[in-house]
């Protein structure tokens, strides 16, 4: 079988088999040559139900062979990773005694999750750079093993600390977002006057921010803290320009 009929076989086989998402990711990091959707679904965990089966399908259309109709069964449907969680949960007890996962706070159960699956991306990441054929492939996959390890360390810095004081260290992305979504609905419930104003205002700083990361960014990369801020006045941008009907930020 050539290898452009074994990767179609390989993928259609996963649409028609439950669709099951850690592989699926496997899949895609193996044959896909599309490092911006790679680097989407390794870091936007909350996306890959949706876009998975999309960037999947693409490569599916790819590696079709001639004359051929894809046919995608009805009945396939995505995985929903009951095994998985439980198996999450047993992991989260061992390193944690002291963690009851029902008991969590909701924004730590979600981290619970995206942190097994940064190290799983890790793991898969790690094997990409081995796979690489160039260099420049072997950089990209080394660069996201490592923010997925980071990735991995930050939350465990987040449970460690909720398992010995029972309070929100609150240093992850996540808690900044939930703060700033706060602080959306705080400022809704004044008159549309207001708020309109308050959020141009935030508009034009996060723009000018932004394009005061672009200037370094071009003269050395970014690091991980700069990064992060980055990272954090788009969410902001974008969400801002939503609710004034502006154009989202262009990456």
């Amino acid at each position: 079988m050539k290898n452009s009929e074994k990767i179609y076989e390989e993928i259609l086989s996963w649409f028609n088999s439950g669709q099951k998402i850690p592989l699926g990711l496997k899949i895609h990091a193996k044959y896909s040559k599309n490092y911006s959707n790679i680097k989407l679904l390794a870091f936007k965990p909350i996306n890959r139900k949706k876009l998975l089966p999309i960037f999947l399908k693409e490569l599916l259309d790819a590696h079709k062979p001639a004359n051929v109709t894809v046919f995608i069964t009805k009945e396939a449907k995505p995985d929903k990773k009951l095994v998985y969680k439980q198996s999450i949960q047993e992991r989260l007890q061992k390193e944690f005694p002291k963690i009851i996962f029902k008991k969590l706070p909701e924004s730590l159960k979600l981290l619970v999750f995206e942190r097994y699956d940064a190290w799983e991306q890790s793991k898969i990441q790690y094997q990409a750079q081995h796979n690489a054929e160039t260099d420049n492939e072997r950089f990209i996959a080394a660069k996201l093993t490592e923010k997925a390890m980071q990735l991995n360390w930050q939350i465990w810095d987040e449970l460690n600390y909720w398992h010995k004081h029972k309070t929100i260290l609150g240093k992850h992305h996540k808690f900044k977002e939930d703060k700033f979504q706060t602080w959306l609905k705080e400022q809704e419930r004044k008159s549309p006057e207001e708020y309109t104003k308050e959020f141009a205002k935030l508009r034009a700083k996060a723009r000018n921010n932004l394009h005061d990361y672009n200037r370094k960014a071009e003269k050395q990369p970014l690091t991980d803290k700069q990064q992060a801020k980055y990272d954090l006045w788009i969410y902001k941008h974008d969400l801002i320009s939503i609710k004034l009907k502006e154009p989202a930020w262009k990456v």
